[in-house]
C-alpha cells in the first residue's frame, strides 16, 4: 500500500496534528506512518499543556519507520522546538518529498512553539522542503516582513523560496470576497482562487498539508497535488463539525465521506426504480430523478436516474441551473431535502382536469421566496413554451418519486 509519513504533535481533541493527518491520509487511500514530536493537552477552546518528546526518541521513531517502510512522501506539522527540527533535518532522506506545514499557533489561538523554532525552520527545514504551506501569520514570521497586500505576499513567497522550496501561501487570513492562495515555484507564481467559506476551523492547515503529501505519495506532480488538495480542503471546511464548546473541527475524512455519500445516493436511486412502472400510462415525455449528497448545496454533488421505458441508468452529473436553484430553494425550507423527481409534459393540457397549474407553485416564485412551507408540487414552464416540468421534492429519491406519482 502507498505509504506516507506525518511528523507532528498529538492533539488530544482529535481535530488537528497527528490525528487529523492519519484521517486525511487514510481518506485518500494512503497508509499513514507517524513520528510524534509533542503531546498536547488541548480541546476546542484552549491549549492546556505541551509535553515535548525528547529528540532522541523522535530520532528513534523516524529511524524505525524509514528503515522499514517505503515512505513515498511526508509532512511536518508541529515540531515545537529547534532540537526537533535539527533531528528531522539530520536524518531526512533527500529523495522523499517533504511538505512543511510551519505550525506556530493552534486553531484556538494559543502558541505551539518554542522561541528558537522559527530560526531553525529557516536554516534547516526550508532548504530540504519540497513545499512549505504557511498561512499569513506564519509567512510573516518566517519571512520577517509584514504582509499587508498582494505585493507583500509575493515578496514573502520569494524570501521563503530562496533555498529552493516551493511555497503555497494560504489566503484564508487575507481580506477579500474570495480566498486567494499564492503558489510560488522556481521564481514563478500563480493565484488560486476559491469561494470564501466561513472561518476555517481547527485542523485546516494539518489536513491540507496531509492531502498534499498523500497526493505526492500517490505519484502526482506537485502542481497537481496542490490543486487537488486545495479543492479537497474546501470540502473539508464546508463540512466542519462540532465536538465541544469552541472551534469546530475541519472534516479530515471528507474525501472518504464523499465517496460513501455518493454510494448511498446511487443505492437510493437504484431503489427508486421500483416506482417507475407507475409512470408508464401517464403522458410523460421524460422523467428524471436527481439526488444530492455530500455538502450540498455548498458543493455540486449529484447523481441522476434517467432514461425511458425499461432502460434506466444511474450516473453522475450537474443539474441545470433552473433545477439546481429550485432544489436549493426547497432545501432552505426543509434542511432534509436531498432529491427531486421531475417529469416533462408536452403542455399543461396533459394535466388532470382537477389539477390545473393554478393549484401548484411556480418554480420562479419559489426561488425568490425564502419563507413558507415546502409546496406539494412545483412547476416550471420551459423557455420555449413547448411544455412544462413538474417537480416533487423528497429526503431521498424514492420519497420524491412517491410524492410525484401520489400527486398525480
Amino acid at each position: 500500500m502507498v505509504t506516507a509519513l506525518s511528523i507532528a504533535g498529538s492533539d488530544s481533541i482529535g481535530g488537528a496534528g497527528i490525528q487529523a493527518d492519519i484521517k486525511a491520509m487514510t481518506a485518500l487511500g494512503v497508509h499513514a506512518t507517524t513520528v510524534i514530536t509533542a503531546v498536547t493537552a488541548q480541546n476546542t477552546c484552549r491549549v492546556d499543556g505541551i509535553h515535548a518528546v525528547p529528540s532522541e526518541f523522535i530520532a528513534a521513531q523516524l529511524r524505525s519507520v524509514l528503515e522499514d517502510a517505503d515512505v513515498r512522501a511526508a509532512k511536518t506539522g508541529m515540531l515545537y522546538c529547534a532540537e526537533a527540527v535539527h533531528t528531522v533535518a539530520d536524518l531526512w532522506p533527500s529523495h522523499i518529498p517533504l511538505v512543511v506545514d510551519p505550525v506556530l499557533v493552534a486553531g484556538v489561538g494559543d502558541p505551539l512553539y518554542h522561541e528558537d523554532l522559527v530560526a531553525a525552520i529557516r536554516r534547516r527545514l526550508l532548504p530540504i522542503a519540497t513545499v512549505v504551506t504557511p498561512n499569513r501569520m506564519e509567512a510573516e514570521t518566517l519571512a520577517g516582513i509584514a504582509i499587508d497586500d498582494r505585493d507583500d505576499a509575493l515578496e514573502a513567497c520569494r524570501i521563503l523560496g530562496e533555498k529552493g522550496a516551493s511555497v503555497l501561501l494560504k489566503g484564508g487570513h487575507m481580506d477579500g470576497e474570495k480566498v486567494v492562495d499564492i503558489f510560488y515555484s522556481r521564481g514563478e507564481h500563480s493565484f488560486l482562487e476559491y469561494p470564501r467559506l466561513e472561518r476555517a476551523g481547527h485542523g485546516g492547515g494539518c489536513t491540507l498539508a496531509s492531502y498534499i503529501a498523500s497526493h505526492l505519495a500517490l505519484g502526482h506532480p506537485l502542481d497537481d497535488s496542490i490543486r487537488l488538495s486545495r479543492m479537497l480542503i474546501q470540502r473539508s471546511i464546508a463540512s466542519m463539525f462540532s465536538v465541544g464548546k469552541g472551534e469546530r473541527l475541519v472534516d479530515s475524512t471528507a474525501p472518504w465521506r464523499k465517496r460513501l455519500a455518493e454510494a448511498e445516493a446511487r443505492l437510493s436511486l437504484e431503489r427508486s426504480k421500483e416506482h417507475l412502472p407507475a409512470f408508464r400510462d401517464l403522458p410523460v415525455q421524460s422523467l428524471q430523478v436527481v439526488q444530492a449528497y455530500g455538502c450540498f448545496p455548498t458543493l455540486d454533488d449529484f447523481v441522476f436516474l434517467s432514461g425511458d421505458g425499461d432502460s434506466w441508468h444511474v450516473h453522475a452529473g450537474v443539474p441545470t441551473p433552473d433545477l439546481l436553484h429550485t432544489l436549493q430553494a426547497c432545501r432552505r425550507m426543509d434542511s432534509d431535502i436531498q432529491a427531486v423527481a421531475s417529469m416533462d409534459l408536452a403542455s399543461d393540457s396533459d394535466l388532470p382536469s382537477t389539477k390545473p397549474l393554478s393549484s401548484m407553485t411556480d418554480a420562479s416564485s419559489l426561488v425568490s421566496n425564502r419563507d413558507g412551507g415546502l409546496p406539494e408540487l412545483i412547476y416550471k414552464k420551459k423557455n420555449d413554451h413547448s411544455g412544462i416540468s413538474l417537480m416533487a421534492m423528497g429526503r431521498d429519491a424514492p420519497e420524491a418519486l412517491r410524492r410525484l406519482i401520489g400527486w398525480w
